[in-house]
């Protein structure tokens, strides 16, 4: 029954069609004068009537249901705000092994490095690296050390926010933020 009904709605959706743009296809069925008001009124009320139907006698899928059940019986998972603070302990280890990647990077540079300098105690989301000399590579530079930082930052505390800044003379020349292991922006 269903598929009579989906029949018909098509069948009635093209005449609504082709009586809007030659009305006079319909003439030998219509008794009145055959106008695209005339078919625009039949077709488009037996679209509606068709359509209403359709969906009366369509039966609900029984894996949508079993989804439905299998969600409704599904306990709420309270979710991880980004703004928990973790323990103590994590937060010392974070700082300490901050502080060992960091010294780490300084030493690989050479020169180029003055040194990377941290915004607060906490070294957790606002990182100077400040330049003797400009790399070629600063760009990259930034970029890869404010996703990597993020995504660390991520693992150890939850939470993924960082701001990375290169700084020359006292001036920023280059910044990147990043969250969730990713760049979000470069200025």
């Amino acid at each position: 029954m269903n598929d009579l009904f989906l029949f018909l709605l098509l069948v009635s959706f093209v005449g609504l069609i082709v009586g809007l743009i030659k009305p006079s296809l319909f003439s030998q069925f219509l008794k009145e004068k055959a106008t695209r008001k005339n078919s625009t009124i039949i077709f488009l009320s037996a679209t509606l009537v068709f359509f209403v139907l359709f969906g009366v006698t369509s039966e609900s899928a029984p894996e949508t249901e079993k989804a439905v059940e299998k969600v409704q019986e599904t306990p709420a998972i309270e979710p991880i705000q980004e703004s928990a603070t973790p323990p103590m302990d994590t937060r010392e280890e974070f700082l300490k092994e901050s502080r060992d990647r960091f010294d780490e990077i300084a030493s690989s540079f050479g020169s180029e490095l003055d040194n990377i300098e941290c915004y607060n105690e906490k070294c957790d989301s606002v990182i100077y690296f400040n330049f003797n000399e400009i790399p070629e590579d600063l760009e990259i530079v930034i970029r890869g050390n404010t996703a990597t930082f993020s995504q660390f930052k991520m693992d150890k505390l939850g939470v993924s926010n960082v701001s990375i800044f290169a700084t020359y003379n006292n001036k920023t020349i280059f910044q990147c933020d990043g969250a969730k292991g990713a760049v979000k922006d470069c200025k």
